[in-house]
């Protein structure tokens, strides 16, 4: 198969032109998103030029230390967006979600750069973007793990409370609560993987596809990243609501209300 088409800056400037359609829509209808619209398309042109840029250098280098400071910064950027978006203060949970976050997304990529073979195992073209995939996938349910999991125990403090009284200990009167918080978590993940090549096809075997590699061996990818991707997310939601507590909690199990953002 030829490699991939390459697409010409004034096809995608014409193509992009399209968002005004939207825009357009959203402003006759009064609804109030039309500048949120324009705003997340200028952030997203600028972050991905500047990203294609620094990768570039990245692969060139192909530096360890290079490599995992932008690692860590795409762990520290990704605890901050979950937390903001799950309504919790970052100087409570801050250390704690990051250590999730982090701890799962290593011991994952590690066997997903032995699975697919790299070499050197921190060869930045195979650890960015497998990273990037599986943390930026993960995001979204840890988001809905903490913000249905805290919510859930403050708006049913008195079922929570009344298994304390009852002689449970925290971990045991919690468990409901994380259970309900894991489940809604994965849900969509394996809602999406039992239609995964029947209804959709996956962004990354595309792209693969498109850039001329055959069928068969974007096939093998895409299934070990989403089995990296469901592993990466259900062990950091699991890390994060059992860890969590033990800086939301007082000493004497009851929630702390000065974590929340207001």
């Amino acid at each position: 198969m030829s490699g991939v088409h390459e697409i010409h800056l004034a096809n995608i400037i014409l193509f992009m032109l399209l968002f005004f359609v939207p825009v357009i829509i959203l402003v006759q209808r009064q609804i109030p998103y039309a500048k949120d619209l324009l705003v997340s398309v200028v952030r997203m042109v600028v972050q991905l030029v500047f990203m294609g840029l620094y990768l570039q250098v990245l692969f060139e280098k192909n530096n360890l230390l290079l490599t995992s400071a932008w690692l860590f910064l795409m762990v520290i950027v990704a605890n901050i967006t979950i937390l903001q978006r799950a309504g919790l203060k970052r100087r409570f949970l801050f250390a704690s979600t990051g250590a999730g976050l982090l701890v799962s997304t290593f011991v994952v990529t590690l066997g997903l750069l032995f699975t697919v073979g790299a070499s050197p195992w921190y060869d930045a073209r195979y650890l960015i973007p497998m990273v990037g995939m599986v943390l930026g996938n993960s995001l979204q349910g840890n988001v809905i793990a903490l913000e249905r999991f805290y919510s859930s125990l403050q708006n049913e403090r008195d079922v929570y409370e009344m298994s304390l009284f009852n002689g449970a200990s925290c971990f045991k009167a919690l468990a409901p609560f994380v259970n309900q918080s894991l489940s809604s978590a994965i849900s969509p993940s394996i809602g999406g993987m039992m239609t995964m090549g029947l209804v959709s096809l996956p962004g990354m075997m595309t792209g693969q596809i498109l850039g001329g590699t055959m069928p068969i061996e974007a096939i093998k990818y895409q299934l070990v990243i989403m089995a990296a991707i469901f592993l990466t997310l259900f062990l950091s939601v699991l890390f994060n609501l059992l860890i969590t507590p033990l800086v939301t909690l007082t000493p004497f199990g009851m929630l702390r209300e000065d974590i929340f953002r207001r």
